[in-house]
């Protein structure tokens, strides 16, 4: 395979951020093209199976489901073809996501580099482009404005750049942190200023997410030194645990807030709010759930105060925990569990992934539960593409330093 489809990832990668990051669904399509002509090993792994029956289940939930989707949308006469189901638009990720990653398993050693430093030079683009933004934003907001129906998608379009950038500087930040030798702290202090530039201008500009995201990542950079070969799985037991009982640690953290929730900044207070209901909604279908897209149907709003008028709950759960079990009931929750469980049995030791890669996958890891439990929806197939894409660039870290493999 030649370094052509993963250089033009990089080259695309600041645009398609800078967009709003949707175009990530097409550039996995793309990606998948090219692998489907190139060499490239399937292995069945254990965590498949429940993943896939876990995402038959949840399209069975739009029978009962009070949102009615159909499948796909198409008119001919118009040339119009949309797949309006977002289980089925996140299958087609999965799907291929899985080809894109085989075939960039096989990348050589030089083609591997190739891609990378192209793509490690587009985060650094896109750190200058986040900062112009931060500090001139009525004036780049002119210069896209024809780009865009109005200013709440700019906004909208900005909070997922800052994501698709938190992705870029936790991948480059397992970069610095082992460029020569893996035990020299001045190379960990260069990569924890890196995380503290990167989280600073996340939050200056809304991205709190992104930001708690990659402080927390720097800190799980710290595992492989800490459980060696048991590092993914003391992850995954983690994250399998914290899937399985987040409506009850949510519960708990709403009702040990209780009346100083209103001190919070209104984005978090409002999160406080929409969890609130969705923790009631989820308790009338505990066990099956309430039905794919059954969120779009809630429709209470804030009668008084900060937020009156508003939805309590817009569209999503703003938590893909708790939108997990109010729409899939625990059933969901317990297939997405056990989906991250083998996986994390399933991954190689650190040491086979090399330092680079390890430190990586530990930080796209703390990344995803970040973002999983403070923002956008389950279904947002833009997510699961760019994590396709992130995990592509992480297995070329690995193959650009093989040597470094013990």
């Amino acid at each position: 395979m030649s370094a052509i489809p993963w250089t033009f990832a990089a080259l695309v990668w600041l645009p398609v951020a800078f967009a709003g990051a949707l175009g990530f669904v097409p550039l996995v399509g793309i990606l998948a093209l090219f692998a489907f002509f190139q060499s490239k090993k399937f292995e069945y792994k254990t965590y498949m199976l429940p993943l896939f029956l876990g995402l038959a289940y949840i399209a069975l939930t739009s029978i009962w489901s009070p949102y009615a989707t159909p499948l796909v949308d198409i008119n001919i006469a118009e040339g119009d073809f949309h797949i309006r189901s977002a289980v089925l638009r996140v299958l087609l990720v999965v799907l291929f996501g899985g080809v894109v990653l085989a075939a960039a398993d096989r990348l050589s050693q030089k083609n591997s580099k190739i891609a990378i430093y192209a793509f490690l030079v587009a985060v650094g683009l896109q750190a200058i482009s986040l900062m112009v933004i931060n500090y001139f934003p009525d004036q780049v907001y002119e210069k896209v404005a024809s780009l865009t129906s109005d200013r709440a998608s700019a906004i909208l379009n900005l909070s997922r750049n800052i994501v698709c950038f938190a992705v870029g500087a936790i991948i480059s930040m397992a970069v610095i942190r082992h460029l020569f030798d893996s035990h020299d702290v001045r190379l960990k202090i260069a990569s924890g200023l890196w995380a503290l530039f990167a989280a600073y201008y996340c939050h200056s500009m809304s991205g709190s997410a992104a930001a708690i995201g990659i402080l927390v990542a720097w800190f799980f950079m710290f595992f492989p030194a800490i459980f060696g070969k048991y590092t993914f799985r003391v992850i995954g037991c983690f994250s399998a645990g914290f899937i399985v009982f987040s409506p009850i640690c949510f519960s708990l953290l709403i009702e040990v807030l209780g009346e100083n929730k209103y001190a919070l900044e209104p984005s978090y207070l409002w999160r406080i709010e929409i969890w609130t209901s969705v923790l009631n909604h989820a308790t009338n279908a505990p066990i099956l759930g309430n039905g794919l897209d059954a969120l779009r149907t809630f429709d209470e709003t804030f009668q008084e105060g900060l937020f009156q008028g508003e939805k309590i709950i817009p569209l999503h759960a703003h938590n893909m925990l708790l939108h997990l079990w109010v729409e899939t009931g625990y059933i969901g929750i317990f297939a997405a569990a056990l989906s991250v469980l083998l996986f994390s049995f399933n991954l190689p030791d650190p040491y086979d992934l090399g330092p680079k890669s390890a430190a990586a996958t530990c930080g796209l890891w703390a990344l995803c539960l970040t973002i999983c439990t403070l923002s956008f929806s389950v279904w947002s197939e833009w997510w699961w593409a760019l994590i396709v894409v992130a995990i592509g660039f992480i297995i070329l870290l690995r193959n650009s330093w093989i040597a470094e493999v013990e």
